[in-house]
């Protein structure tokens, strides 16, 4: 082997670096300034390089020879190398010199395989040297054999290679299989993956770069694996990132349509173990019978019209109303709530999965209870026309529909039994009271004027009024997205509203009163950041809403009672929906023991610990259903990327030309930049430039302007 140590002269064949790979070269001419030289690359271009690149030489061609001529000389010398090297028994080379501390050059590697020094010998010897990665080490123009531990240790490293490049091309086989296949035919072929843990270990790495989302450790393998699978299968899967992932997930079978990925990635479990299963079929047995035997431990008030007022689609009923007449025109209102303590222990199973999910969630495609769902639809539910238990409040009211002075005489918690007599939706609520006709128009009425007047009365005690509307995304069975908006002027809502304030402060005040430490809520006033005028001047509506909101302090948890601003009272706590929030069942469990031993079930250090272990899920739970939300209405856009939708101008950024726009039909925020300064508070058209939802990418712009 001879190195450049002599004068290169036209026509000779080099063996050349080139960012880091060796390639043939012929050269044309010495360019005669700092030692470079004008060849032919063998892939047939020309370039220039340094002496220093140059190395082996391996003969001449005729100088005089066309370039294309020259280049097929070089590819037919590469070609009969190639073959040479698979004469090449490197692992035989290894075995006669491992044990000598003389390292190998490639014209004793050529004599042995080849029997010769010419130069397609030189060259195919250099090369399989080269290109081994197990036996020898390259040491310039040596190369040094490899100890026995440290060559067994590279074959295995190699054989899990092999095999993980054997396990690659089987889930590129299977996954194009599977894209390519009928849904109908799918599911039987994708059995074959949840069989094989090899196999299923690749889409895993798949799922993990989804619900990692793009920082995710996973992304780099998964984004491989997808490129090798969109290879192979062409149009049956396209795009990028996690889109791409997404849909390869769901076209393979591996995932639903409209798998929820925000309820993966917070970990939020979707299903009930089999033992909290078998939980809930024993308390639906045994109903009947600890009814009986806890009778006469709660008040009955199953003579009581009950009704209750919820959304049509809402299936567990926390809360329930009844109006009893005292005489003289005053009444006491009764708000119902229902009392699951009866039926589940404190730190029974039931109870800690509920601590550990924190709450229900009701998302777009589907509901996620904090109970199964035969007991939070089912059994603690106030289902119209069966008794239940509840934690009955009862608050006094005058002649002219207004509290009672004496709060604390005037308002009462009590362990009860009631049975719902009619279950109202908002709209039918909303029909009864504007008509005033019908069975249960005067009990709507007289809940509907004393709940005007604890709104009045908290608002004059600086409660705060922030009106959005309420957008809610549903998805159908074909996956077509619809969008619900809350009436903002709902005398029923309202309504229901004001009277779960009502009950919530009842319970406040009475755990304050009673040394009860519960998850109290407090809120501090709001800062404005603008003067009164400066602040009336934004326009009222949305743009109004929204700087208030900006403005609200966030709600904090306390064991001792605070006041909470925003809602204008002077104690509050979360007790109306213990079918599905945890802090809701905490307070039940201590209003209810405290009720009946005199004593709260948990002290305050046994509380506390208690919900620094729900905050994290409850976290982690608005995160995933606030991610779901705004995913679906990202969904919503996308079946609708050719219209034009209506936003409403909020805020503009203090530098640049970038306006804050909410789009009215999902309440949805985004930047758009704009050449015109339109006030705050206009409705323009906005055209969707682009929307991803799995990526979370929505770009617009106004629709007049291009």
């Amino acid at each position: 082997m001879k190195k450049v140590d002599a004068e290169i002269r036209a026509g000779e064949v080099i063996e050349i670096q080139d960012k880091g790979r060796y390639r043939l070269a012929v050269v044309l001419r010495d360019e005669g300034k700092q030692a470079r030289f004008r060849v032919l690359m063998e892939d047939g271009r020309e370039a220039s390089v340094a002496a220093k690149q140059l190395g082996l030489r391996l003969g001449t061609l005729p100088a005089e020879a066309s370039l294309e001529t020259l280049a097929m000389e070089l590819h037919s010398l590469r070609v009969r190398v190639e073959a040479r090297v698979g004469q090449a028994a490197v692992e035989e080379l290894w075995s006669l010199v491992a044990g000598e501390s003389m390292p190998v050059d490639v014209p004793a590697a050529a004599d042995l395989w080849f029997g010769e020094q010419q130069p397609e010998a030189l060259l195919a010897a250099a090369v399989a040297l080269r290109e081994d990665k197990i036996y020898f080490k390259e040491r310039g123009e040596l190369f040094e054999a490899r100890s026995e531990s440290q060559v067994e240790d590279l074959l295995r490293t190699q054989a899990v290679l092999v095999q993980r490049e054997a396990q690659r091309e089987r889930f590129v086989q299977v996954a194009r299989s599977l894209l390519l296949q009928a849904p109908e035919v799918r599911e039987a072929t994708y059995a074959e993956v949840l069989n094989d843990p090899a196999l299923l270990a690749s889409w895993e790495v798949v799922e993990a770069f989804v619900v990692g989302g793009a920082e995710s450790s996973s992304r780099a393998e998964a984004e491989a694996l997808l490129d090798a699978v969109q290879q192979r299968a062409g149009r049956a899967l396209e795009g990028s990132g996690l889109a791409r992932a997404f849909r390869f997930l769901v076209g393979t079978g591996h995932w639903r349509p409209d798998e929820n990925v925000f309820l993966r990635r917070y970990r939020i479990p979707e299903t009930f173990a089999p033992e909290l299963l078998a939980a809930e079929a024993a308390l639906l047995a045994q109903w009947p019978e600890l009814m009986a035997s806890r009778a006469a431990e709660r008040l009955n008030l199953e003579a009581h019209r009950v009704f209750s007022v919820d959304d049509v689609e809402t299936m567990d009923i926390d809360d329930a109303v009844s109006v009893e007449v005292l005489g003289q025109g005053r009444h006491r209102l009764w708000i119902h709530i229902a009392a699951p303590t009866l039926f589940v222990p404190f730190a029974s199973p039931l109870e800690v999965e509920a601590r550990r999910r924190a709450t229900s969630l009701y998302l777009p495609t589907h509901r996620v209870p904090m109970f199964p769902f035969a007991l939070s639809e089912g059994l603690f539910s106030l289902l119209q026309g069966e008794l239940r238990p509840a934690l009955s409040f009862c608050v006094d009211f005058d002649a002219s529909h207004e509290q009672s002075a004496r709060q604390d005489v005037s308002a009462q918690i009590h362990r009860t039994w009631v049975r719902v007599g009619r279950r109202f939706t908002y709209d039918e609520a909303d029909d009864l009271l504007e008509s005033g006709l019908g069975e249960w128009a005067e009990d709507l009425q007289v809940v509907h004027l004393c709940a005007e007047n604890l709104r009045q009365a908290r608002y004059e005690s600086g409660a705060v009024e922030i009106d959005l509307p309420e957008h809610k995304a549903r998805v159908d069975a074909a996956g077509r997205v619809h969008i619900k908006v809350n009436d903002l002027n709902s005398m029923a809502r309202e309504m229901v509203a004001e009277l779960a304030i009502l009950a919530n402060t009842v319970a406040a005040r009475f755990c304050g009163r009673s040394g009860i430490a519960v998850a109290f809520r407090g809120q501090e006033k709001p800062t404005v950041p603008l003067d009164e005028d400066a602040f009336a001047e934004i326009p009222a509506g949305i743009p109004r809403a929204m700087a208030m909101r900006r403005c609200m302090m966030p709600a904090g948890m306390h064991l001792e009672p605070a006041p909470h601003a925003g809602l204008g009272v002077d104690a509050y706590v979360q007790s109306t929906s213990p079918i599905r929030r945890y802090t809701d069942l905490l307070t039940h469990y201590q209003i209810e023991h405290y009720l009946e031993h005199g004593q709260p079930l948990l002290d305050a250090e046994a509380v506390a610990a208690i919900l620094a272990l729900v905050e994290q899920s409850s976290l982690d739970a608005r995160a995933a259903d606030r991610d779901s939300t705004r995913y679906w209405m990202l969904r919503y856009l996308e079946q609708r990327q050719d219209q034009t939708q209506d936003g409403v101008i909020i805020a503009y950024a203090e530098r640049g030309d970038f306006a804050q726009v909410v789009l009215l039909d999902t309440m949805l925020r985004v930047n758009l930049s704009t050449r015109r300064r339109l006030p705050i508070g206009t409705v323009v058209p906005v055209a969707i430039e682009r929307v991803q939802a799995m990526g979370d990418q929505l770009q617009v712009r106004l629709a007049d302007e291009k």
